[in-house]
């Protein structure tokens, strides 16, 4: 399922955004509510996008932090590229902190988006050092030396 244009349904507009408020305090229990209520409009209405208005939020917790990282899987499993509108200070630093400072920018994140982690280095090979390479006062072998 996409959130991208398809044909238009009758009287939907299908170039509007998908717009999700969060409002007070959020609780944990309200955050399983807030995803089955974006899963249930993305099909009514294939918008371009969804937006989380968070501008009527009360307190910026970890409530909050889980709602938007929820509702960014959501979106992303959907294919939306969702974006935050009105996160005040206190909300972006605690997405920064975890990881999600690129939603609080206002920027859209594009669904299937994910970073690429560093290179691993390659692994090493199996120890087959003699009596003269290992290191002074241990019996533990020194990789790489000679």
């Amino acid at each position: 399922m996409s959130c991208g244009p398809r044909g238009s349904l009758l009287g939907v507009d299908t170039t509007q955004p998908i717009v999700v408020r969060i409002a007070g305090r959020v609780t944990p229990g309200d955050v399983p509510r807030l995803c089955d209520e974006l899963s249930a409009r993305v099909p009514d209405a294939a918008a371009p996008e969804v937006i989380c208005d968070v501008g009527a939020l009360t307190h910026a917790d970890l409530a909050a932090v889980n709602a938007v990282a929820r509702l960014r899987l959501t979106a992303r499993r959907l294919g939306c590229p969702i974006r935050l509108r009105n996160a005040g200070p206190e909300l972006r630093a605690l997405l920064d902190l975890v990881g999600l400072g690129e939603v609080a920018q206002g920027r859209p994140v594009e669904p299937g988006r994910i970073r690429k982690a560093s290179p691993t280095p390659p692994p090493r090979p199996p120890c087959s050092a003699g009596p003269e390479d290992r290191t002074a006062g241990t019996s533990a072998s020194c990789p790489g030396t000679s």
